[in-house]
């Protein structure tokens, strides 16, 4: 009979199988040198402090964000120093900063996982005035063959961004939200299309002394007559 703590262990496997990555297996930023490996592309996606991910008609706008996975080095309990694949969100500036190493006559490289790892200082960590100061380690190597299985049995990052992305839809197709902006749009659209139909159509011309609508003038009678134009 499985004890209590196999139990919690499966299911923790499962939900990172899943793309629901258990508490302890998200990478969050702290306070000073954060240390860690890339291990994949990152994928960008927009979302807003407020509302959430953004997804197609979701009718807000969002901060532009990378999601990958990365490796930090953690110990067991045996005190034994151990590589822990988790699920990171990181800034646009560390995102793009990467790609910058790409190309970098010092630190180039081809691919993921990175070969180096990266030291992230951060300064007001977890606040809204976040700095963060990236730095590369000049020491390359490679990561460990375990963390790399481990790694091709999870959900891909860009498979967990959909189904984030779906798990928001659904979620305002709930509450009303999701149909509440396709009334906006639809309402917008037919005003777009009532303002494009008028802007064709002259209002009519009243002759103030027969009360009686005027004719449409043509073109060529509101040219401006020039004086060699006059017969005489």
């Amino acid at each position: 009979m499985s004890s209590f703590a196999d139990k919690i262990k499966q299911q923790e496997q499962e939900a990172q199988q899943q793309g629901f990555a258990s508490r302890g297996n998200y990478f969050k930023f702290q306070e000073g040198d954060n240390v860690f490996r890339v291990l994949t592309s990152p994928e960008m996606y927009f979302e807003s402090f407020k509302q959430g991910i953004c997804y197609t008609e979701c009718g807000y706008e969002g901060a532009a964000k990378f999601m990958c996975y990365v490796a930090v080095t953690e110990k067991d309990i045996e005190n034994n120093e151990v590589e822990v694949i988790k699920q990171a969100t990181l800034p646009y500036k560390i995102g793009t900063t990467i790609a910058e190493y790409e190309d970098d006559e010092d630190y180039a490289f081809d691919g993921f996982p990175m070969p180096f790892r990266m030291k992230v200082k951060a300064k007001n960590a977890g606040k809204k005035e976040v700095e963060y100061t990236v730095t590369p380690s000049p020491k390359l190597s490679e990561p460990d063959a375990q963390t790399m299985m481990k790694l091709n049995g999870l959900k891909t990052i860009a498979e967990i961004i959909e189904m984030k992305k779906k798990a928001q839809k659904e979620k305002h197709v709930e509450d009303g939200t999701w149909q509440k902006e396709q009334d906006r749009k639809e309402a917008l659209k037919a005003g777009l299309e009532k303002a494009k139909a008028n802007a064709g159509v002259k209002e009519p011309v009243i002759n103030s002394d027969t009360n009686e609508v005027e004719p449409e003038r043509k073109e060529e009678d509101n040219a401006e007559i020039k004086p060699e134009d006059i017969p005489f």
